[in-house]
This record gives C-alpha cells, structure tokens and sequence, in this order.
C-alpha cells in the first residue's frame, strides 16, 4: 500500500511539475505578446502622430497655395482694370483731340473759302478788265485762265488733306471686323467675353490662343493687327503692305520715320503692284504714312 501511495504521490509530482513548466512557458509567452502589443501600441501612435503633421502639414500648403493664387488673381484683376482704365483716358484724350482738330479744320476751311473766293472775285475783275482792252491783252486773259484752274486744283488738294480720315475699326467695333477672324472664330472668342476689337486688344494672347485653337503668337498678331485698323487712313491694303515689312502693331508703327518707311512701303509697293495685288490707286503717300505716325504719337 506504501509503495502504490508513493508511486501516486510521485505520478502526481510528474504532473505538477510538467504543470508549473507549462505555466511558466505560458506566462513567458503572454509577456511576449504582451510586449509586442506595447509596441504595436507605440508603434500606432508614432504612425498617428507622423499622419497628423503630415496632414496638418499639407493643409497649411493647401492654404498657402490657395491665398497665393487668390492674391495673384487679385493682382491680375487689378492689373486689368489698370490698364482698361487707361485705355478709357487714351480713347478720351483721342476723341478731344479729334474734335479740337475738326473745329481747327472748319474753321480753316471757312478762312480757305474766304481766301478763295476775295482771289477769284479779284482774277475775274481782272479777266473783265483785260477783255475790254484790246486784242492784245488775250494772252494775258489766257494766262490768268490758266491761274484760275492752278487755284481750283490747289483748293481740291487742300480740301481732300483738311477732311479727317476714317480708321478701319473703333473700339466697339464687333470682334469679327478684325482682319483675319471669321464668323466661327468670332463666335468661339464671345463665349469668352471677347467680344469689341478693344476687348481683342486688351485680351490675354494665351486666352486667345486657347480659345481659337492657335498659338499666342498668331494671338498677338491678331491684336496688333486690330490696333493698326483703329488708325485713321490706314486701309487694308496698307495693312498688306506694313505687315510685309513686319509692321505689325502701334509699337512698331510709332518708332518708324516716316520718309524711311515711304521708301520701303514704296519698294514692296511695286512688287505687289507687279504681281496683281494692289492697284495703282493703292500707293500712300507720304502725307498719308506721316499721319499715321503722326496719330499714334499725339
């Protein structure tokens, strides 16, 4: 009985022992689980806080770049009133001008009138007086005749410079008046605001170019070429012409001297002449090329 209590007593020590190992291999384990959830733990918060900044972070760029892009806007908008402001003054100051030269204008034609008509009366009282004489003086009746039709003609210059040329355009002319933009491209340039030769001119050139499918630099073209058409006497066929010697806006005009520019306008003149593309009739003068200049610098 002794013997089999022991051999109980042993078995159940076995047990215990293999018990309390297992236990110890289990509590062993539970602080290595325990120990990696700390630092899944840690792990976490360090991930969240790195997000957070890197949130917080590209939030304040978000905000920077928009405020950015809003003072930029600001400042273009500002930048474009600016200048259609002094678009307004430049349009006001021509238009006194212009009227200050057409009174200058009438009252020279009135004076001219004067003039003419006090020599005339003086000629034909002369041409009278020479009649009655003898048959000798009707070689001086002659002559006289002749000075006669010489001052008709003068007066008929002096008329045709003293009346005020047309431009081609004015600012609120339709978009589509320009030279070179169509019924379609007219239509697709109103879609976005653009719709006066001034709204042309004043555009941005990459609006332009984007909205008509081309590239800024026919956009510029287009601008300077609406700018030549607001000059009083310029004709299309002159526009031919200063576009052949790369004249192409109010710049390039206004640094021109004008005999200079007679000459070169008169040498592509005769080739275009030559080859059917304008008449005769066509040629500037250089009181013409003058006052072009002339307007662009008052």
């Amino acid at each position: 009985l002794k013997k089999s209590w022991e051999a109980d007593h042993k078995a159940i020590d076995d047990k215990t022992s293999k018990m309390q190992v297992r236990q110890a291999s289990q509590q062993e384990v539970l602080m290595n689980v325990q120990s990696k959830v700390s630092e899944v733990d840690e792990n976490l918060e360090l991930t969240s806080k790195r997000l957070t900044d890197e949130l917080t972070s590209q939030g304040e760029a978000i905000k920077h770049t928009v405020e950015a892009k809003d003072q930029n806007q600001q400042k273009l908008l500002e930048g474009m009133q600016g200048r259609m402001f002094l678009v307004d003054e430049s349009l006001n100051d021509t238009k006194k001008k212009l009227g200050e030269q057409t009174e200058l204008m009438k009252t020279m034609e009135t004076n001219l009138a004067k003039n003419v008509n006090t020599q005339l009366t003086d000629v034909k009282e002369t041409l009278a007086k020479l009649e009655s004489g003898d048959g000798k003086t009707v070689a001086a009746i002659s002559k006289q005749r002749n000075e006669i039709d010489e001052i008709k003609q003068k007066i008929e210059r002096l008329e045709a410079s003293l009346v005020t040329p047309k431009s081609m355009l004015t600012s609120n002319s339709n978009v589509e008046d320009v030279k070179g933009i169509g019924p379609n491209k007219a239509s697709e340039l109103k879609n976005v605001g653009i719709i006066s030769a001034s709204d042309l001119i004043m555009a941005d050139p990459k609006v332009i170019a984007d909205t008509m499918g081309s590239t800024e630099k026919t956009a510029e073209k287009l601008q300077g070429r609406a700018q030549l058409q607001l000059i009083p006497g310029i004709k299309e066929k002159d526009l031919l012409l200063l576009e052949d010697l790369k004249i192409t806006d109010r710049k390039e005009l206004s640094l021109q001297d004008p005999i200079e520019l007679g000459q070169k306008i008169n040498a592509i003149f005769k080739i275009n002449l030559a080859k059917g593309k304008v008449a005769e009739d066509d040629r500037p003068t250089i009181e013409e090329v003058e006052s072009w200049i002339k307007f662009i610098k008052v």
